[in-house]
């Protein structure tokens, strides 16, 4: 298990045991789980033909510097 902290946010990876993702959730309540699996479950919601274009805006959102910009980069994203 790896977990990066950036201003009280937390990443975390590991390999989906339910006893560690909830005995590392209790000690880090704000983690996140690894992003390209919510990316790939967003994708299969998307139309084949539209899935790259919407993996390029995820990106964007996903490697915002900043809370506010990822939220707006979210927003246009929903209205797209």
């Amino acid at each position: 298990m790896v977990s990066r902290d950036r201003e009280g946010m937390f990443l975390r990876i590991n390999d989906g045991l339910a006893d560690v993702e909830e005995a590392f959730l209790d000690v880090y309540p704000k983690a996140d789980s690894y992003v390209i699996h919510k990316v790939r479950n967003t994708l299969n919601k998307v139309r084949k033909n539209e899935q790259y274009e919407a993996a390029e805006d995820l990106k964007v959102i996903y490697c915002s510097f900043t809370q506010k910009a990822a939220l707006t980069q979210f927003q246009a994203f929903q209205e797209k």
